[in-house]
């Protein structure tokens, strides 16, 4: 649900900048996208942070410099 929170807010600058034609763009491919790639991420984060195996670093622990 965030990343579709995060994708209305883009489109509401992209139609303040470019115009409604770009946000009629946006609000077809943008907004699904969003949503499709934030399940994605979502499934091989839960499907790591639960698997078990030798050696797995805890990715909620992990900071930016390690990935």
């Amino acid at each position: 649900m965030i990343s579709m929170g995060f994708a209305t807010l883009e489109n509401i600058y992209y139609a303040l900048e470019f115009g409604l034609p770009t946000t009629a763009v946006r609000a077809v491919t943008a907004v699904p996208a969003h949503a499709v790639f934030a399940t994605m991420m979502g499934y091989y984060v839960g499907k790591s942070r639960f698997s078990p195996g030798p050696g797995k670093t805890d990715i909620c622990c992990m900071d930016g410099s390690s990935l």
